[in-house]
């Protein structure tokens, strides 16, 4: 049987909603999690996204999750819905799954999305650093009502 794996970082870990042959936890090299991209889909609203987790590409990093390995003949179908499942702003990706410590565990090809970094969800700024930038702001709204 020809199969397809799909890595999954985030929600899919523990909320896969397609069929699958097998899972196994996987790593990917190059790629770390970050809570970047804003969704107003699966959290938040238009106006107020929550934040989701996406990968970015960082030398020397290694990012782990779970591959599902899926029949090629249900691929198409599975990726579909995957694809609207993640609408709002990522992309396929393809890179090399690392499995275990298992002699037969060779790494195989896989496929993840990633948030694309040109698309208004994406945030890029830390959470800290947002919720400085969000004091800072009323803070000086505050002093600027106090000055009037």
């Amino acid at each position: 049987m020809a199969s397809v794996w799909l890595f999954g970082y985030g929600s899919l870990i523990w909320r896969p909603d397609f069929e699958f042959v097998s899972r196994k936890v996987a790593w990917v090299d190059g790629w770390s999690r970050r809570f970047w991209q804003g969704s107003h889909d699966h959290r938040g609203v238009p106006d107020a996204p929550g934040r989701v987790v996406t990968l970015i590409p960082v030398p020397g990093e290694r990012c782990g999750g779970m591959a599902f390995e899926i029949e090629e003949a249900m691929a198409a179908k599975i990726f579909d819905q995957l694809d609207y499942r993640e609408k709002n702003g990522y992309e396929r990706h393809r890179s090399r799954l690392l499995f275990g410590a298992e002699p037969d565990d060779e790494p195989v090809e896989g496929i993840f999305y990633v948030a694309v970094r040109v698309i208004r969800p994406f945030s890029g700024l830390p959470v800290q650093w947002i919720l400085q930038i969000r004091l800072v702001c009323q803070w000086d709204q505050v002093e600027l009502t106090a000055s009037i």
